[in-house]
């Protein structure tokens, strides 16, 4: 059973994404199977032009479903997300459903094995989704 959550879209019409060098915009090309690399996304491209970035990341998690990025995240963070997110999946079932999803007004948190499904099929994977919540969001939900 997987404990995580990972990002699988399979594209229909085989289409890799490649970053053209000298622009940094997105460029399709058309492959019947294989993917010869991932998309590179450069988190400094989304503070110079935020257009240019949000296409870039459209088109990677669109056609390809999964891309490398660029960022500038501390080096250990993500040993320290990895600890984190260990220790929360080893807690006993019922404190993982006490931060259940359905109880989240933005479908954030603990899921059950079982309760995801892909193309009609049942996910075999416990998943915990999060994020930041804004204001604006909380208010849109409380009001309707």
């Amino acid at each position: 059973i997987s404990r995580f959550a990972v990002p699988h879209i399979v594209p229909k019409n085989g289409s890799a994404v490649q970053t053209a060098p000298s622009s940094g915009a997105p460029h399709i090309s058309r492959r019947p199977t294989m993917i010869s690399s991932l998309p590179y996304l450069d988190i400094r491209v989304l503070k110079r032009d935020p257009k240019i970035f949000i296409e870039q990341l459209r088109s990677a998690c669109h056609n390809i479903g999964f891309f490398l990025l660029r960022h500038d995240i501390p080096n250990n963070a993500a040993s320290r997300q990895l600890v984190e997110t260990r220790r929360f999946f080893d807690q006993p079932l019922s404190k993982k459903t006490s931060i259940c999803y359905s109880k989240s007004p933005s479908f954030r948190g603990y899921m059950r094995v079982g309760v995801e499904n892909t193309s009609g099929v049942t996910d075999t994977r416990e998943q915990i989704e999060y994020a930041a919540e804004y204001e604006e969001e909380k208010s849109t939900v409380a009001t309707g």
